[in-house]
């Protein structure tokens, strides 16, 4: 009966530690694991101030050209509705082209942060888990062509542009999402 209670403070002590069987390189590595994905998330939080202060400052121009506009042009109805539909247009193609820049930067901060996780994992992640890393990286590419296609698109091609654009954003996230999925699978 004296050894038992002697027993119970080595008993707390290893069950609050882990126990015996824990590996102290498990959870070194679940550690940077969770680094990795706090760096990731505030990254995301990052891109996503900076496309709402981008939004904020292409609506502050739009406004004072429409100022301009009504002030330049007050007694030309014809001019007004031009010169507005205009400045419409082009302030959609600027908020699309912040929103979609901010789409592909999450994917971009998905990605490193799954890369981060590979080197976590060395030989643990399969060969399969690489190369669905490696078609998120040919996908973004393709995402980056369209962004200056884009960028380049005249007013009567700007729709096609865009749906071609959502398309690659889509595909990219799709490709990002299966390579996650997969290298999570190996989680420490």
């Amino acid at each position: 009966m004296k050894h038992a209670f002697a027993c119970v403070p080595l008993a707390l002590s290893l069950a609050l530690l882990g126990g015996c069987s824990s590996d102290p390189n498990k959870k070194l590595k679940q550690a940077q694991w969770d680094a990795i994905e706090e760096r990731q998330d505030e990254r995301a939080r990052a891109i996503e101030r900076e496309k709402d202060a981008r939004e904020r400052g292409i609506e502050a121009r739009t406004d004072a050209r429409e100022n301009a506009a009504d002030r330049a042009h007050a007694g030309d109805p014809d001019r007004e509705d031009l010169r507005e539909a205009q400045i419409s247009m082009s302030e959609e193609r600027q908020k699309f082209r912040a929103e979609a820049r901010a789409r592909a930067q999450k994917l971009d901060a998905r990605a490193d942060a799954l890369r981060a996780k590979l080197g976590v994992l060395g030989a643990r992640a399969d060969l399969e888990a690489r190369e669905r890393l490696n078609d998120v990286a040919k996908q973004r590419q393709l995402v980056e062509h369209h962004l200056e296609r884009l960028d380049r698109a005249r007013n009567d091609s700007w729709g096609a542009e865009k749906d071609g654009l959502k398309v690659r954003l889509d595909e990219l996230e799709r490709i990002t999402d299966s390579a996650a999925k997969k290298i999570e699978s190996f989680a420490p």
